[in-house]
């Protein structure tokens, strides 16, 4: 039997699986809150990130408002740094409008995670799209 490329790797991908070759996704939990709100949002990023086997590697918070540029809040520029050494691969957030300054910023925040390949999710919205579809 002629086995294809597609069958190739299949069996690769499962081999890897079988020998612990394939690793979870490393995420950062990351939120704009202030104090008091920062206790039931982490549990729920927690539960998020848990439920489909990601790794959590931090969990930064920031409390200043939207006013400040992202890249000067201490817990981004700290997920920046796991991000450029490959420690992360992805962001999970409660809602990423808390922590956006506008159209310009956000377009350059998202070339930048594109160019490290990072994803972001954004869980309240993943919730309200949910419950929106049901």
């Amino acid at each position: 039997m002629q086995r294809t490329s597609i069958d190739r790797t299949r069996r690769r991908n499962i081999a890897a699986a079988a020998v612990g070759g394939i690793q979870r996704a490393r995420v950062v939990l990351y939120a704009c809150l202030p104090a008091q709100d920062r206790r039931r949002a982490f549990t729920h990023l927690r539960t998020y990130a848990s439920a489909r086997d990601w790794l959590v590697v931090a969990e930064h918070v920031d409390e200043a408002g939207t006013s400040a540029p992202v890249e000067a809040r201490p817990g981004w520029q700290q997920i920046a740094r796991l991000i450029e050494d490959g420690e992360a691969q992805g962001i999970v957030t409660p809602g990423r409008s808390a922590w956006d300054v506008g159209e310009p910023e956000r377009t350059r925040l998202d070339t930048w995670l594109a160019s490290h390949h990072v994803f972001v999710v954004d869980v309240w919205t993943a919730a309200q799209t949910l419950a929106v579809g049901t």
